[in-house]
């Protein structure tokens, strides 16, 4: 496991570093008060599976892992623990800017706050969740599609909502902002879920 995600990592350094440029000035961004960045921020590292997966594909290193001391529920595993370290650094970044940020300019608005941690924390595992079943399921290229469509859907839905302003909508944000514990919990379990149903699919899957 240990030797998947350092091959994941090194495949990130090497071919991914605009991403995570992109992830670390996204997280600078909202500490200084753009907290619309987090969202992009996250994202970007609930889709760091997708970049590597991709990669992998075009190497055909399924292929190699097949002939390698791996199972297929540790290669399906390490990505979804590359999701939740991710996250970890990403907050980490998030903590240090809103610190430096504190400690530079005293007299600017706190930028730290638990519940928008919490809340982006839980959009980045709901997001790879939902997600990475069917990039296991059908491999990046012919999931293209339905990551769109899935990407593109909660994305309007999410519009939708906040644009609606109904009695109902106000309710369900209200019950969110005052039980963001229960969502954080219940992101997480849905991750878990996630992996088991991704770990049946890709081993049911053949090469």
């Amino acid at each position: 496991m240990k030797g998947l995600l350092l091959k994941d990592w090194y495949v990130l350094l090497k071919q991914g570093r605009i991403m995570l440029v992109c992830i670390a000035l996204y997280a600078v961004l909202a500490a200084g008060g753009n907290e619309g960045m987090g969202f992009f921020a996250v994202l970007f590292v609930a889709m760091l599976p997708f970049w590597v997966i991709g990669i992998d594909e075009r190497n055909k290193w399924d292929n190699l892992a097949a002939a390698m001391p791996y199972e297929k529920k540790e290669i399906v595993l390490s990505r979804y623990i590359l999701v939740g370290s991710g996250l970890i650094v990403l907050i980490a970044l998030y903590l240090i800017a809103s610190l430096a940020k504190g400690l530079l300019m005293p007299q600017a608005e706190a930028s730290f706050h638990w519940q928008y941690i919490i809340s982006i924390i839980a959009i980045g595992l709901i997001y790879a969740a939902i997600n990475l079943p069917v990039i296991f399921r059908l491999g990046v290229e012919k999931a293209r599609l339905w990551f769109i469509i899935i990407t593109g859907g909660i994305a309007g839905g999410l519009g939708v909502y906040y644009s609606s302003h109904s009695e109902g909508s106000s309710k369900v944000t209200h019950f969110l902002s005052t039980n963001l514990w229960f969502v954080m919990v219940l992101a997480i379990l849905l991750f878990l879920l996630s992996g088991a149903i991704s770990v049946r699919l890709y081993e049911k899957r053949e090469f």
